[in-house]
């Protein structure tokens, strides 16, 4: 057995039942915490940076992890919430199964990553123009910019649209 598989059983065997009682106090839910749980220490042991790093201070590392799991799930709620207040003002048989619904939320989850990682701005002019409907000249205006900088954010949004991975 190497030497990091005996750090990670270790450190998981140490650990897992006070990740899982700290995350059920902040979530709120023994089963998900549990999942929570199984998650980080996924992500902890297939992630190659994490190698060496089971000594010190591994509570933190893991509380870490855990963290940006827990944004990630609520995330995903909100997007899923608005997708079916979204859906519920549609006829019904416009509405799809759950493996579409289920498409679609991902597909939203990987624009809201995308649109994340985007400068303020060009995330701003991006949604007032797709969602509020923003002419360029009204947004160049709004932004104190002129119109073909509008259009190099659009741009840059689009192109993240457009390469989600």
């Amino acid at each position: 057995m190497s030497v990091v598989r005996q750090n990670f059983d270790g450190l998981y065997l140490d650990n897992r039942s006070w990740l899982a009682g700290w995350l059920c106090k902040k979530v709120g839910c023994s089963e998900l915490a549990a999942d929570i749980t199984q998650d980080t220490f996924i992500r902890l042991l297939t992630n190659k940076n994490n190698a060496g790093v089971y000594e010190g201070k591994p509570r933190a590392l893991l509380t870490h992890i855990a963290k940006g799991i827990v944004i990630d799930h609520w995330r995903r709620k909100d997007v899923e919430q608005a997708y079916l207040a979204a859906i519920s003002q549609v006829e019904e048989h416009a509405v799809s199964g759950p493996e579409h619904k289920h498409i679609v939320v991902e597909t939203l989850m990987r624009l809201d990553k995308a649109l994340c990682l985007l400068p303020e701005l060009t995330r701003k002019i991006f949604l007032l123009a797709q969602l509020d409907g923003y002419k360029y000249k009204e947004l160049a205006a709004q932004f104190d910019i002129a119109e073909i900088t509008v259009k190099r954010h659009m741009k840059k949004a689009f192109i993240a649209c457009l390469t989600l991975d």
